[in-house]
């Protein structure tokens, strides 16, 4: 049986904004206070869902004028070291002014208690001992449980007699595309753009300090995802 909404159950969208004003007042005193026209939503990033766990667009490209936040559905894990609440800490740098993930991102991410690649950061030790010991007792549970299946279309029949038909994501005709990436240093945050064919064959290093370039999602008018570790890093 399906479960109405009402007044007394909490969105996940209410949970998710209630913690960012949890956050409001270490980002004003790092310098860097979060706009007021910030929107969050737990929805699937433009990049592939596979990797890409959380995304921040620039007002610009919203029609109301809203830097909007975007959690990947894929999560529900709160307090992990790339969980819920890490995420939307990486998204809101961005949502603060710093785009890309270069020096100016870094040196906000690390202050605010982010570590690793930049494109893909976790949690330090002591901003996990802050979620869990002073976030999450304020917060309570988050509303939303994991979307691990893959999609279904259901095709109805087309005459009377035939049986609809299943359609899954493989069997769906593959889509020609030259899509545009972009590749990034995740030291200086030099970027270059180029196709999925060379980007498979490998990427360069940065001709400013030699560090490899990492993919950084597809051109989609100023997104910026989040990537996911692979799970050996996560639970390794």
């Amino acid at each position: 049986m399906a479960q109405s909404i009402s007044g007394s159950i909490e969105t996940r969208e209410q949970w998710l904004g209630r913690a960012i004003e949890k956050m409001r007042p270490e980002f004003a005193a790092a310098g860097a206070p979060l706009p007021e026209n910030l929107a969050v939503s737990c929805s699937w990033p433009s990049g592939n869902p596979r990797t890409v766990i959380g995304e921040c667009w620039v007002a610009e490209a919203s029609s109301r004028g809203y830097v909007e936040v975007f959690i990947s559905p894929v999560l529900d894990q709160v307090a992990g070291i790339q969980g819920v609440l890490v995420t939307l800490r990486h998204e809101l740098v961005h949502a603060a002014g710093r785009r890309g993930h270069g020096k100016a991102f870094k040196a906000l991410a690390v202050e605010l208690g982010l570590t690793g690649p930049m494109t893909a950061t976790v949690a330090s030790p002591e901003l996990l001992d802050f979620i869990n010991w002073t976030l999450l007792p304020q917060l309570g549970q988050y509303p939303h449980g994991a979307i691990t299946g893959r999609g279904e279309i259901l095709v109805p029949p087309t005459e009377p007699g035939d049986k609809p038909i299943i359609l899954r994501p493989d069997d769906r005709p593959k889509k020609q595309s030259t899509r545009i990436l972009k590749a990034e240093c995740p030291e200086c945050g030099y970027t270059i753009r180029l196709s999925k064919k060379w980007a498979d064959l490998g990427l360069p290093n940065c001709p400013t300090d030699g560090a490899a370039l990492i993919l950084d999602g597809g051109e989609g008018g100023g997104g910026t995802g989040l990537q996911a570790l692979p799970a050996a890093a996560v639970h390794g």
